[in-house]
């Protein structure tokens, strides 16, 4: 499925950064070829990452909004680490309180980044998720280049 994520981020200094990220602001529901349908929860992420030479080191907490109201399973974290090969390749490796192994790597390439994610849940549940990031000001930059 698709879905819609908005997040901030705020640099406090050289090496020390916040940010926010509210995911699954439209409804996405996955139907899958057993009939099963999914819907995933809106999720509000806020964390930090205080960076040292060419390694960063992140943790974040986020809460789930499933209609149900907010409960304490709903409470999750995340922590990890990012090395630094270059200013445009970067690799990632963390845990969570909801999967055992996080992994990654990210490639920025001019105004945009490509994003790869490998989540091990245990059981043999394996999660990828490839996105691409850009700023608003390079889509309204685009937008502003295309005729009605």
């Amino acid at each position: 499925g698709m879905g819609v994520d908005v997040g901030l981020i705020r640099k406090f200094s050289e090496y020390t950064s916040i940010g926010i990220n509210a995911s699954g602001l439209l409804p996405m529901t996955t139907k899958w070829s057993t009939g099963t349908t999914e819907i995933t929860p809106s999720e509000l992420t806020t964390g930090i990452e205080h960076r040292r030479g060419d390694f960063s080191f992140l943790i974040d907490s986020s809460m789930q909004f499933t209609g149900k109201g907010l409960g304490l399973d709903s409470v999750k974290y995340h922590v990890g680490t990012e090395y630094h090969f270059s200013k445009n390749f970067k690799i990632r490796l963390g845990h969570s309180s909801y999967h055992l192994v996080t992994a990654g790597l990210g490639l920025h390439a001019g105004d945009y980044m490509l994003d790869y994610s490998y989540l091990d849940s245990g059981s043999f549940i394996y999660i990828h998720y490839l996105q691409i990031h850009t700023s608003m000001d390079n889509i309204a930059s685009l937008l502003g280049n295309v005729d009605p």
